[in-house]
């Protein structure tokens, strides 16, 4: 009796301690210990792992959130009501599409990329808003071989532009218009303006004359003077060239195309400086309609409808290109749109072929695409209500929620033919695939969102909104994995054969091997971390470019005009700009400035004040003593008067002809008058009197202003700053006086070196100092500072958030291992292929650090799933990560071959970053777990639990 009393007690005795085992197993699984060490505390009792049950009934929110039941929960009731969940995202989808159709807008301006709470921001719209017709212009570039034919160009695009004042205001086109017309003389040199001078003088007798009789009369009377002179040996100068001019008059009226005498010859003005500028520039702002998407979309068009008309080109004559900033950002924002538009529907077509090929059955397209397109349209409405309009960065939304969109669908329906392979139907594997993933999933969304969300707080406005987008987008897509997703795959037909066939050759593929290192793997991992090693010291060298010309396609029609102006005046580009005190002070400043080593020279309203005025008005004042005012109008011959003097000037050009001592040249042109009179006799020795009257009209008809020309030389006054031409003066002098001065930096702007010594050398002079180099170098320090900011919150808000989850340092060290990894490869690379960082491509930040923790994530989970540290190769989970990456690969590749640099660059990027990632995932994770639990990589492998009833 005893010994039976002794052997019942041992074997409770036995029976406790193996039950104490299994609930300490159990309690080690729910407190995040990993797997295979809780099955090795209970296989070392001698029981097996007492399986948790369906109910989440005596666990926390957090632990039904842990073990996938409260998701589990919320896709069976999606489940039960399909079509309502569908029908519901439908609307949803239709209403963020209206939304972003009618409301959201797109703003290509860099400005707006960073925050106007910084001082060199507010500096810069200080500066915009005293000079505001310096901003936003555009620049016409008017060029011909005829320098004057160019001239009269610009003169028509400004005339153009000013006619249409309802899209354009502040135009101006210097050197041109009714101001240079009236003081353009003051600008020739000294010598140049005393020769005009002296020849007025000498044609003065001339034309008064003529002023007197403006008629056939008159004019043989001057030509008997110069017959009578040239045959006393003292032939006037330039005498054959108004014989010439005389002549081709003549030769128009006889064929019938009428030629004005052109009296510039006889005035001397013709002797004035000569034009041998061949490029023109006509400036001018056009009115941004911001009701409109395209807000500078009809100026464009005019300017481009302009710069096409013959009638302002001389029939091609004259080449006229367009550039400026508010050009640049126009065809910048039609080429971003166009290129986003494009790069989606490309992306969505690539991902689509990825999946069909990737996933074990076509069926599952459905609801992966159904995510997609219906979760990227409720995400365009969110943008719309959230940030209200894209910039350069956040642009790339659409893509981006396809390339991290469809992560979601891929592991869900991977997990989903997993249980549908093992006997379950398709509403219990849809809420079997959400209660495995859903805790990753939700893992996911946290750190990925916080990644994004890291430079909301910073100054780097353009990346804070795409980081609000993305977080919308991320909580979209996740939403939709556990309510959308499981109803469609319950709706879905499919047979579990099929199912089941399919995964035996996933795992077949994939293989199934104990969890131990290849030697090819871990070579392979060694380099990887050789590179990484590497890489650490390229990171002083890492750049950031933040000139915004780079993110432009070189090939569009603005950007060459840009660069042709570049190249000729490389410092008018990056000019800074300081405001002084009128007078003494702005002399003083300019003296400051140009002192700099870094300066070439400083522009001012006084620079376009002619010099040596006082010695120019000299010459030309007294001419007003000995000039007419005005011609006599009442002088009429009458036909036979005409035909007399008509013949009179034929024998007066037969005399000059024969002269002995009259130069070859006058001779040739006399001959020549003579012979034009001849040939117009004859045409009309027998028409009436009209003839000669159309003659004398066309002789006579530009002499009045060739006399106001010249009365307006002989009247100009002094030009002072405030007598300049409006326009002009606007851009230099502001509203309460003080001066702008153009500071023009003597290095090459595009080394960012040379632009950051201008920019500190402008700012010890004046820290108030504005303008583009300013601006450029702001905000590369803007952006410079945001992203180490953002990465160390970014990393510190996924290790807190790393840590409830797993609970094991080595765990959190993993996850992060891939990021870390693929962060130092990426900096390295932007350095050994001289790629930096700009404002388009640093999106590359966030989406590393989410890409890099949710694939690692996504894949440790699994391995404590399966109880096994270092081999998931027979699971879905793989697959899911590799078809992840290659789907995000196709939606941001994309983006590599756009014209647009900024697109380019970010495609480029992204690829990279992707690449990278995966690697670090699929290959050095896996070594690295293998390293740090090579002891218990033998453990067996957890059964997995199937329901087929309700959670």
């Amino acid at each position: 009796m005893t010994t039976i009393k002794r052997t019942a007690r041992k074997k409770v005795a036995r029976k406790s301690a193996a039950r104490k085992k299994s609930r300490k197993a159990s309690s080690q699984l729910e407190t995040g210990q990993s797997l295979e060490e809780a099955s090795a505390d209970a296989v070392g009792g001698g029981t097996g792992v007492s399986e948790k049950t369906d109910s989440a009934e005596g666990q926390g929110i957090v632990a039904a959130l842990k073990s996938g039941e409260a998701f589990a929960h919320i896709a069976r009731a999606c489940s039960n009501r399909a079509w309502t969940v569908v029908v519901v995202f439908i609307m949803l989808a239709v209403l963020g599409a209206g939304l972003a159709a009618t409301r959201l807008k797109v703003d290509t301006d860099p400005g707006l990329m960073i925050s106007g709470s910084l001082d060199f921001r507010q500096q810069y719209k200080q500066f915009s808003k005293t000079f505001p017709a310096v901003e936003n212009n555009f620049l016409f570039i008017v060029e011909s071989d005829d320098p004057e034919e160019s001239r009269k160009a610009a003169e028509r695009v400004e005339k153009a532009l000013l006619a249409m004042p309802e899209l354009f205001h502040h135009v101006v086109a210097p050197g041109v218009g009714a101001f240079f017309d009236d003081y353009g003389i003051l600008y020739a040199d000294t010598a140049d303006v005393k020769k005009v001078a002296e020849k007025i003088k000498e044609s003065a007798p001339t034309f008064n004359a003529l002023a007197d009789q403006p008629n056939m009369a008159g004019l043989s009377g001057v030509l008997n003077e110069i017959t009578a002179y040239t045959q006393a040996g003292r032939a006037p100068e330039g005498v054959d060239v108004f014989l010439d001019a005389i002549a081709g008059t003549v030769d128009g009226e006889t064929s019938g195309q009428p030629v004005p005498l052109d009296w510039s010859g006889l005035g001397g003005t013709d002797d004035g400086p000569a034009l041998t500028e061949k490029r023109w520039f006509v400036l001018s702002q056009p009115i941004l309609d911001f009701s409109e998407i395209e807000s500078a979309a009809k100026p464009m068009a005019e300017a481009r409808k302009l710069m096409a008309d013959p009638a302002i080109t001389a029939d091609g004559k004259v080449t006229i290109e367009m550039t400026g900033e508010a050009a640049l950002n126009a065809e910048e924002f039609e080429a971003v749109t166009k290129g986003a538009a494009i790069a989606g529907i490309i992306s969505f077509t690539l991902v689509t072929l990825t999946v069909f090929f990737g996933l074990p059955a076509m069926v599952l397209i459905v609801p992966a695409l159904s995510l997609i397109v219906l979760g990227f349209l409720i995400n365009a409405g969110f943008a719309t209500l959230s940030v209200g309009y894209l910039n350069m960065i956040s642009v790339a939304f659409a893509v981006l929620f396809i390339g991290l969109g469809i992560d979601y669908a891929v592991h869900v329906v991977l997990r989903f033919a997993e249980h549908r392979a093992k006997g379950e139907t398709g509403p219990d594997a849809a809420v079997s695939a959400v209660r495995k993933t859903g805790p990753a999933l939700a893992l996911c969304t946290v750190t990925t969102a916080l990644a994004f969300l890291a430079f909301t707080p910073t100054d780097f406005v353009g990346m804070a909104q795409l980081g609000i987008i993305a977080a919308g987008g991320l909580v979209i897509a996740f939403v939709a994995s556990i309510t959308l997703i499981p109803a469609i795959l319950t709706l879905l037909p499919g047979k579990q054969e099929k199912f089941a066939r399919n995964m035996a050759h996933l795992k077949s593929v994939n293989g199934k091997g104990p969890a131990r290192s290849s030697w090819l793997r871990s070579g392979a991992t060694l380099v990887i971390l050789g590179f990484a090693a590497v890489s650490l010291f390229t990171f002083s060298d890492a750049r950031f470019d933040g000139d915004p010309i780079n993110l432009k396609d070189p090939a569009a029609p603005t950007v060459k005009a840009f660069m042709k102006i570049l190249e000729d005046q490389p410092g008018e580009i990056y000019a800074g700009q300081v405001l002084a005190d009128p007078g003494q002070p702005a002399r003083e400043m300019v003296a400051k400035l140009n002192a700099l080593p870094e300066v070439k020279k400083v522009h001012a309203i006084s620079d376009f004040l002619p010099k040596d005025q006082a010695a120019k008005l000299a010459q030309l004042n007294p001419l007003r003593d000995v000039m007419p005012r005005v011609v006599n109008s009442g002088s009429d011959i009458g036909d036979e008067g005409r035909r007399r003097m008509i013949a009179s000037i034929s024998r007066n050009m037969k005399a000059l002809s024969a002269a002995k001592d009259a130069p070859d040249a006058l001779k040739a042109s006399a001959k020549r008058l003579e012979d034009a009179i001849a040939a117009f006799d004859d045409k009309h020795k027998d028409d009436d009197s009209e003839a000669t009257a159309k003659l004398e009209r066309q002789l006579f008809v530009r002499l009045p202003a060739m006399l106001a020309d010249i009365n307006r030389l002989a009247t100009t006054n002094t030009v002072s700053v405030d007598a300049l031409q409006t326009t002009l003066r606007e851009r230099f002098v502001a509203p309460d006086g003080r001066w702008r001065l153009e500071v023009v930096p003597a290095k090459n702007m595009r080394d960012s070196g040379n632009l950051e010594e201008f920019v500190a050398a402008l700012q010890s002079v004046d820290p108030q100092v504005s303008g583009s180099p300013v601006d450029i170098a702001g905000s590369a320090d803007a952006v410079a500072r945001a992203m180490i900011l953002a990465t160390l919150a970014a990393l510190t808000m996924v290790v807190l958030l790393a840590w409830p989850a797993f609970q094991r340092v080595r765990y959190v060290l993993l996850v992060l291992s891939p990021l870390v990894l693929a962060a130092c490869l990426m900096v390295g690379y932007t350095v050994m292929f001289d790629s930096p960082f700009n404002f388009a491509n640093v999106i590359v930040l966030p989406l590393l650090l989410g890409l890099g923790v949710d694939s690692s994530i996504h894949y440790v989970m699994r391995a404590r799933e399966e109880a096994v540290a270092t081999d998931v190769t027979g699971t879905s989970t793989p697959r899911a990560v590799l078809i992840s990456a290659l789907t995000t690969i196709g939606s941001f590749g994309t983006l590599w071959l756009s014209g647009h640099r900024g697109m380019s660059s970010m495609g480029e990027m992204l690829t990279i970053a992707i690449l990278v990632t995966l690697i670090c995932t699929l290959v050095v994770l896996p070594q690295l777990m293998h390293w740090a639990f090579s002891r218990r990589s033998r453990l067996p492998v957890a059964k997995e639990h199937t329901t087929s009833g309700k959670p």
